[in-house]
């Protein structure tokens, strides 16, 4: 017993210890599994077409509605300047 250690038994872990054990037990316990959508983790996979159709969607969208203001507005602006507002 004194070859192991002098002074008894080491010091309990702290709260800080404690939770990062219970976290870790936590990850190691998760299974992966290939056929997922979205990860355990939350992201999200970008192998898969859903992933393509949705991003093509995306960029489709955003540049829609960046011209949007000026297609909309220049039909107004012209019908407002034949009066003479400006």
């Amino acid at each position: 017993m004194t070859a192991i250690s002098r002074s008894g038994r080491p010091a309990p872990a702290g709260p800080a210890a404690v939770s990062l054990a219970f976290a870790w037990r936590s990850l190691l316990k998760i299974k992966h599994v290939p056929e997922q959508l979205v990860d355990v983790t939350g992201t999200f996979r970008t192998d898969t077409p859903m992933f393509g159709g949705l991003l093509v969607g995306v960029v489709l969208i955003v540049g829609a509605l960046t011209f949007f203001p000026a297609v909309s507005l220049g039909p107004i602006v012209e019908q407002l300047s034949h009066r003479r507002f400006f």
